[in-house]
Order: structure tokens, then sequence, then C-alpha cells
């Protein structure tokens, strides 16, 4: 799924949609943005590059973090719930990962957690990065979250 393409389902079904991006950096809601009237369906964008930020502004507890690790499914999801209820949208779509090209954050492979909330259900899926580029990785993190909306849309 593109970016416009989520942007039409979203405001077909009058919903609403909030992202903390960290692998991305912001390209998730870009591709929202790009469509005219999508202050209709994007409530907001947190990039929650620094672990700090994701403590300090989503309120996500360090002894988690620590414990699950900062590219983990329970962190993912964790993102996604806290920037739904901080932004008051409909969806919270959360993206932790690592795309290199050096590995960080003591995993043994570059991967990607994308969450998505409603609040009622969670979806959670994975990629593990082989031969991707770091900017590979990144599209293709984003269209794994776009993915996850489009799930949440079907459910709801």
């Amino acid at each position: 799924m593109t970016g416009k393409e989520i942007f039409i389902l979203l405001a077909q079904n009058d919903l609403t949609v909030g992202f903390a991006e960290s692998m991305t950096g912001g390209l998730a809601s870009y591709k929202i943005v790009e469509n005219p009237g999508a202050s209709k369906v994007l409530r907001g964008s947190l990039v929650t590059y620094a672990e700090s930020v994701k403590y300090d502004v989503l309120g996500i507890n360090y002894r988690f973090i620590e414990e699950h690790g900062i590219v983990s499914e329970p962190v993912a999801k964790a993102m996604a719930e806290s920037v739904r209820l901080e932004l008051g949208a409909n969806i919270g779509v959360g993206i932790t990962g690592d795309a290199g090209p050096t590995l960080q954050f003591g995993s043994d492979q570059r991967q990607v957690f994308v969450a998505a909330t409603n609040g009622k259900k969670t979806l959670c899926e994975t990629i593990i990065f082989e031969q991707e580029t770091r900017v590979q990785a990144i599209e293709k993190a984003v269209s794994l979250a776009y993915s996850l909306i489009h799930k949440m849309i079907l459910e709801n």
C-alpha cells in the first residue's frame, strides 16, 4: 500500500492516524502529508529517534525498554498505544528498528518492529533485513506500517 492509498482509506472511513516513528524518521507520516487534505486523517507524528524521547515524550518506562530492548515488539506496541492516546488518533503506529549499516542496540540482526493499534486490538509484525540498503529498509518498514493500518481499517 502507498501513502496515498492509506490516506484515501482513512478518509473514506472517517479515521485518523498518529505515528511514533524511530527508524523511519518521519517518512511514514510524510507520505500521508503529500496528499491534499491530509489534516483530515493525520493527527500528528512524533519522530522518537533518540531513546530519551521515547521516555520523555511517549512516557515509556526506562526499565521497560531496558528489559525488552529498544528494538522489540513490546516497545513497538507501547509506542503505538502511547502515540494513539497522546495524539487522540483512532489508530496509533509505532516503528522501532535498526536499518544499519552496522548493528546497534545489542541486536544480532538488522530488523524493524512495526505495531498498529486501535485501542482494542494491536497488531505487530517484524522484518529482518538481509541485503537491503538503509533506504530500502526504511521504505520496507513504511510499507509494513501501511499494511498494518490497512488491516486495522478492515477490522474496524
